[in-house]
C-alpha cells in the first residue's frame, strides 16, 4: 500500500511538470497568434497561460520531498517568468512594428530560454523517478532474499519446508494483490486528476463565458491596517475587457492603476465595506470612466481578507427601464388626452378606470365611478336606451365577443348626445377574459357635419338642376333662410364699383315683399352703408342689433326697424377673385348658428360662381351668334366642317345663303359641293383640296361657283386643318365667302387704273412738251423786248418803257414758273433707280451751291451726322436745296439766319406710334428736322403749304412760284417717306422728314 501511495505521488508531480511545459507552450503559441494577426483574442489565453503555468509550479514545489527538487522548483518559476517576459517584450515592441536585430536576438534568447526551461523539467522528472525506486527498493529486496532464506531453511531442516513454503505462497499473494491494489489505485488517482483538470477547465469557461465580470480581490493595507487598494488575484475575462475591445492584463494589478474611476463612482468604497463588514453588497452603479459609459449591477462577497465582486452591464435594461416609463407617460397621456373617452372593466362589468375625457364627459371624479358596475355610472340618460342592455352586452364581451353599437349619454349640461360605442374584451394567455376596454366617441360634431354635407350637397344639387340663374339663386336662399330660420333675404349684383338691388329674394310673408319692392331702385356705391362696406372690403358683416346702429352704418334702417327685423348678416359670394353677388339676411332675432351660416354660403360659392360664368357664357354665346350671324350677312360669308373619317360636312346658315338654298331641302355633302363648282375651275378645286388632305396643310383658294338658277358667282375658301391627339388629321373646318362684288369691284378699279395712269402719262407728257414749247416764244418775248428798250428807248417814253419792264419780269416769272413745272415734272416721273446716297455728302453739295446766299445773308448752317440711306441723289438735293433756301428766304432782313439739320434713326414701330404712319414695323428709318428762325406760317397752313403754287406772301414780299415744297413733298413721296411742318407765326418753322434707311 506504501507503494502504492508513493507511485501516485510521483506520477503527480510528473503530470503537473508536463502541465508547466504545456501552459509555457499555450503562452508562446498566443503571442505568435497575436504577433500574426494583431488580434487581442489572442492575448486572452496567454494571460490564462501564465497564471496557470505559475501555479503548477506552486504545486511542484509543494509535493516535492526532496531540498534540491525545491531549489529546482525555484529556477524552474524564475525561467517561466523570464519566458513570459520575453513575450510581454515581443508584445510592447510589435505595437509600435518596427522589426530589428534586438528582436531577432530576444527570439534566440526565448528559444535558448524555453530549452532550459525542457532540460530542467527532465532532471526534475528525472529525479521524482529516482526517488521512487529508492521508495520501493526495500519491497524489492524482500523478494529476492525469501527464496534463499526458503533454500537454506530447507536444507536445515527438512521439517521447516512445509512451513517455509506455505510463508512463501503468502508472500507471494501478497505481492500480487498489491499489485493490483497498486493498479487499481493508480488507475483512480488518473481518474480524480482528470475529473480535477476537466472541473478545473470547465469553471474557467464558466467564469469565461460569464455575462458579467467576476472579479478576486485582496485587500492591499497600509501600516495603519487601512484597506487603500486591491489587488487583482483573479479575474475572468469580462474582467479584463475595456472600452476599446482590448484585454488588460490586470492579474496581479492593482485595481485602481487600471479601473481610475473606481474610487469616483463608488466600486472602491462599495468593496471595502464588503471586505471590512463581511456583508455582502449590492448596487447599481453608473460608471463614467475609462472610455465606458454604462450602468452596472455590482453584488460584491467577502473571501478570506479580500472579495469576489461581480458585475453585470445592465446599461441597455435601464434603457428599457427608461422606454417603459417613457411608453408609461404616453401611454397615460394617450389615455387622458384622446378625444374619445375609454375605460377598463372587469369581466363582470366592474369599472378599474376610466379616462380624463370620460370622466369630464359627464362633470364627474374617479372617486365618483371607482367600483361601480357600468350601467350604474351617471353617463347614461335617465331612460336609458330601450334597444341596449348594458349588463347583457358587457355578458356578451365576457365571453370573447366584440360590441358596438350606437346609443346616447349625457353630457355635462345635460345634454343628449349621440354616441359611437364599443366594447372588447382582452384576453390572456390561455384565452380566458381577463380585461374589457369599453370605448366611446361623440358622435354630435360628426352628425351635424354629415347634416351639414347633405344640406350643401342639396343645395348644390338645386344648383345643378335649376333652369336659370335667378331660379337658383331664388332657391339656394330660400332653403338657407328656412333652415336657419331667416325672415327675409335680400340680393346685390355688383356694376362696375356700384351695387344694383336684384328683384331675386326670399320672403317669410307678404310683408317682406312689400319691403323689397320698395328698395329696387336702391343703388349703392363703394363703401356706402351696409352692402357697399361688403363690396369695400369683401369681408362678410353681422349687425346684431339694428337699433344700435346709424343711417350711414345701414341705409333704410328705421324702414327695415318698421318691419321688426332687428338682424343682419351680409356675406359675399366670390368666385376666381370676382365678386358674383352679396347676400343680405335678416331676422326677427338674433342669428345662432353664423359659423355654419357662413360656411353653408362659402361651400355653394364655387357652384355659384360657376352657374353665373355659364350664364354668362351662354348668354356671350348667343350674342356671338347674333353678331356671326349679322356679320356673316353683311360679309356675305359663312363657316363649314368637314369631318373626314364620317365624311359628315356641316354648314352655316351663311353658307346656304350664298349658295341659296333652305337647309330644310338640302343636306351637305362633298359630292353636292363639287356639283356647284364652275366647270372651268372644277379641276384646280378637286387639285386644290386633295393636296391640302395629303400634304395635311390648309388651302386659300378663289373659284367660282354655278347656281341652281345659273347665276356664276365668285367665292374665296379658306380651310384650316385639325389633328387628332396621335397627329392624325380629322376634319377640315373653314369659311367661304361670296366675293363676286369684290371681283367687279377689282375689274372696275383695274380699268379706272389703268386709265388715271394714261391719263396721268399723257398729263405728264402734255406738262413736259408744253414746258418745252412755251420756252421759245418766252425767249423771243424777252429777246424783242430788250431790243425795244435799247433801239426805241427815246420813242417810247417813260411808260412805254415801263410797260416794257413789266412785260419783262412777267416774261421772267413765267421762266421761273415753267423751270419750276419741268423740275416737278422730272420728280412725279422718279425715272431714275435708287442707289445709296450719303446723305451727308448731298447736303454739302448743297450748301456749296447756296455758298453765295449764305454769305450775303452770313447765314449759319448747323448739320448733324446723317445717315446713307436707299435713293435718287438728284432728288435727295433738289429737297434739301428747296427747304435749305426757303430757310433763308424766309428770314426778316436785318436778321441772322439760324439753321439746324439734326437727324435720328428709328424703328418702324416708333415711326408708326410716333407719326400714326403706316410702315412695316421691320425697317429702320431716319428722321430729320430741319429748324430755322424765320417769319413761320400760322399752325392751320401746315397742311397748304405743299399744294402745288401755293403761296402765303405776295410777290413783292418774297419771290417764288409756289411749287418748291409741292416738289419737295413729292421726293418725299417717291421715297416712300413722310413730311410734315410745323411753326407758330413770327417763331421760325421745322420740318421733319422721316425716310425709309433701305428702299
Amino acid at each position: 500500500m506504501d507503494d502504492a501511495k508513493w507511485i501516485n505521488h510521483t506520477n503527480v508531480i510528473l503530470r503537473e511538470l508536463e502541465k508547466v511545459i504545456s501552459y509555457v507552450k499555450d503562452g508562446v503559441n498566443a503571442h505568435r497568434g497575436y504577433q500574426l494577426t494583431s488580434d487581442s483574442i489572442y492575448l486572452e489565453p496567454y494571460h490564462n497561460s501564465k497564471w496557470m503555468a505559475l501555479s503548477k509550479i506552486n504545486m511542484v514545489d509543494s509535493l516535492t520531498l526532496v531540498k534540491v527538487q525545491h531549489e529546482r522548483a525555484d529556477s524552474l518559476r524564475n525561467l517561466v517568468n523570464r519566458q513570459y517576459d520575453i513575450i510581454e517584450e515581443f508584445i510592447l515592441r510589435n505595437k509600435s512594428k518596427a522589426f530589428n536585430e534586438y528582436e531577432d536576438s530576444l527570439l534566440y534568447i526565448g528559444h535558448d530560454n524555453m530549452r532550459q526551461i525542457r532540460r530542467l523539467v527532465d532532471r526534475m522528472s528525472e529525479t521524482e523517478w529516482e526517488q521512487l525506486r529508492l521508495r520501493t527498493s526495500q519491497q524489492d529486496y524482500a523478494s529476492k532474499v525469501t527464496p534463499l532464506l526458503i533454500f537454506l531453511s530447507f536444507v536445515s531442516a527438512i521439517i521447516a519446508v512445509a512451513y517455509l513454503f506455505s510463508q512463501l505462497y503468502r508472500s507471494l499473494r501478497t505481492k500480487v494483490a498489491t499489485e493490483q491494489e497498486l493498479e487499481k489505485n493508480l488507475m483512480q488517482l488518473s481518474e480524480e486528476v482528470n475529473e480535477k483538470i476537466v472541473a478545473q477547465e470547465s469553471l474557467q469557461k464558466v467564469l469565461h463565458s460569464s455575462a458579467g465580470a467576476i472579479m478576486f480581490l485582496r485587500a492591499i493595507r497600509d501600516e495603519a491596517d487601512e484597506i487603500v487598494d486591491f489587488e487583482i488575484v483573479l479575474t475572468n475575462r469580462k474582467g479584463k475587457l475595456q472600452a476599446d475591445g482590448t484585454y488588460l492584463p490586470t492579474i496581479g494589478g492593482r485595481l485602481l492603476d487600471f479601473w481610475q474611476g473606481a474610487r469616483s463612482a463608488g466600486l472602491f468604497d462599495l468593496y471595502k465595506q464588503a471586505v471590512e463588514t463581511g456583508e455582502t453588497q449590492k448596487k447599481e452603479i453608473f460608471y463614467p470612466y475609462d472610455g465606458t459609459n454604462s450602468w452596472f449591477d455590482v453584488s460584491v462577497v467577502k473571501l478570506e481578507d479580500g472579495c469576489v465582486a461581480t458585475s453585470t452591464d445592465i446599461t441597455e435594461r435601464k434603457k428599457d427601464a427608461d422606454i417603459i416609463k417613457e411608453s408609461q407617460r404616453k401611454f397615460e397621456a394617450i389615455f387622458n388626452q384622446t378625444f374619445q373617452f375609454i375605460g377598463l372593466l372587469e369581466p363582470s362589468g366592474r369599472l378599474l378606470d376610466a379616462n380624463q375625457t370620460a370622466l369630464e364627459f359627464a362633470g364627474i371624479s374617479k372617486a365618483d365611478v371607482a367600483g361601480k358596475y357600468l350601467w350604474e355610472i351617471p353617463w347614461w340618460q335617465p331612460d336609458g336606451d330601450p334597444d341596449i342592455d348594458l349588463p347583457d352586452a358587457v355578458e356578451k364581451a365576457a365571453t370573447g365577443a366584440f360590441v358596438r353599437y350606437e346609443t346616447q349619454m349625457k353630457g355635462t349640461d345635460e345634454e343628449i348626445l349621440p354616441i359611437d360605442f364599443s366594447l372588447k374584451p382582452i384576453k390572456d394567455d390561455i384565452g380566458q377574459v381577463s380585461l374589457v376596454i369599453f370605448e366611446g366617441r361623440d358622435l354630435s360634431e360628426i352628425k351635424r357635419a354629415e347634416e351639414e354635407r347633405l344640406f350643401i350637397a342639396r343645395l348644390n344639387l338645386v344648383i345643378a338642376n335649376a333652369q336659370s340663374f335667378d331660379e337658383a339663386l331664388y332657391q339656394i336662399f330660400q332653403r338657407i333662410s328656412e333652415r336657419f330660420q331667416l325672415d327675409y333675404n335680400e340680393v346685390w349684383l355688383p356694376e362696375g364699383d356700384r351695387l344694383k338691388m336684384s328683384e331675386i329674394h326670399y320672403s317669410s310673408n307678404d310683408a317682406f315683399h312689400d319691403l323689397h319692392q320698395e328698395s329696387l331702385s336702391l343703388q349703392l356705391k363703394k363703401g356706402e352703408g351696409f352692402a357697399g362696406k361688403i363690396l369695400e372690403t369683401f369681408n362678410g358683416n353681422y349687425i346684431e342689433d339694428l337699433g344700435q346702429v346709424g343711417e350711414q352704418d345701414f341705409i333704410r334702417k328705421e324702414r327695415i326697424l318698421e318691419f321688426g327685423l332687428t338682424t343682419a348678416f351680409g356675406i359675399p359670394i366670390i368666385f376666381n377673385g370676382d365678386l358674383v353677388l352679396i347676400s343680405v339676411f335678416f331676422s326677427k332675432h338674433k342669428v345662432e348658428k353664423i359659423a355654419e351660416l357662413v360656411t353653408a354660403v362659402q361651400q355653394i360659392s364655387s357652384s355659384l360662381g360657376a352657374l353665373l360664368i355659364k350664364k354668362k357664357t351662354q348668354d356671350e354665346i348667343e350674342k356671338n351668334h347674333i353678331i356671326l350671324a349679322a356679320a356673316e350677312n353683311m360679309a356675305k360669308m359663312g363657316s363649314w366642317e368637314w369631318d373626314l373619317v364620317t365624311n359628315k360636312i356641316i354648314w352655316s346658315e351663311g353658307v346656304y345663303k350664298i349658295y341659296k338654298l333652305h337647309p330644310a331641302e338640302f343636306s351637305p355633302s362633298q359630292q353636292a359641293f363639287m356639283e356647284f363648282i364652275f366647270h372651268e375651275d372644277y379641276f384646280d378645286v378637286e387639285k386644290t383640296i386633295q393636296r391640302a388632305i395629303n400634304d395635311y396643310r390648309g388651302f386659300d383658294m378663289t373659284f367660282r361657283i354655278q347656281l341652281k338658277d345659273g347665276t356664276v358667282r365668285y367665292v374665296r375658301s379658306i380651310g384650316t386643318p385639325k389633328f387628332s391627339d396621335r397627329g392624325n388629321l380629322e376634319r377640315l373646318i373653314g369659311t367661304l365667302q361670296d366675293i363676286t362684288l369684290q371681283k367687279q369691284a377689282e375689274y372696275e378699279l383695274l380699268e379706272k387704273n389703268e386709265e388715271l395712269k394714261r391719263s396721268n402719262e399723257n398729263l405728264e407728257q402734255f406738262a413736259y412738251v408744253a414746258s418745252h414749247d412755251l420756252q421759245e416764244p418766252l425767249r423771243k418775248i424777252r429777246a424783242f423786248g430788250d431790243r425795244l428798250v435799247t433801239k426805241f428807248e427815246t420813242i417810247l417814253g417813260e411808260q412805254g418803257q415801263d410797260y416794257i419792264a413789266r412785260m419783262q419780269n412777267a416774261a421772267e416769272r413765267m421762266q421761273s414758273l415753267i423751270d419750276d413745272l419741268l423740275k416737278y415734272s422730272r420728280v412725279a416721273r422718279n425715272i431714275e433707280p435708287f442707289s445709296k446716297v450719303d446723305l451727308n455728302a448731298v447736303i454739302e453739295g448743297v450748301l456749296i451751291d447756296l455758298e453765295t446766299r449764305i454769305k450775303e445773308r452770313k447765314a449759319k448752317v448747323v448739320v448733324d451726322d446723317l445717315p446713307s440711306i436707299i435713293g435718287d441723289s438728284m432728288q435727295l438735293r433738289q429737297l434739301f436745296q428747296n427747304l435749305i433756301s426757303n430757310a433763308i428766304k424766309f428770314t426778316p432782313k436785318g436778321e441772322k439766319p439760324a439753321i439746324t439739320i439734326r437727324g435720328e434713326q428709328l424703328k418702324g414701330t416708333v415711326v408708326k406710334n410716333k407719326f400714326d404712319f403706316n410702315v412695316n414695323p421691320g425697317k429702320h428709318f431716319v428722321e430729320i428736322n430741319i429748324n430755322d428762325n424765320g417769319i413761320g406760317f400760322d399752325a392751320k397752313y401746315a397742311e397748304r403749304i405743299f399744294n402745288i403754287f401755293e403761296r402765303l406772301h405776295g410777290r413783292n414780299e418774297f419771290k417764288g412760284t409756289g411749287i418748291g415744297l409741292a416738289i419737295s413733298q413729292k421726293v418725299v413721296q417717291n421715297h416712300n417717306g413722310l413730311i410734315k411742318a410745323q411753326s407758330e407765326k413770327g417763331k421760325g418753322a421745322t420740318f421733319t422728314i422721316v425716310l425709309p434707311i433701305n428702299n
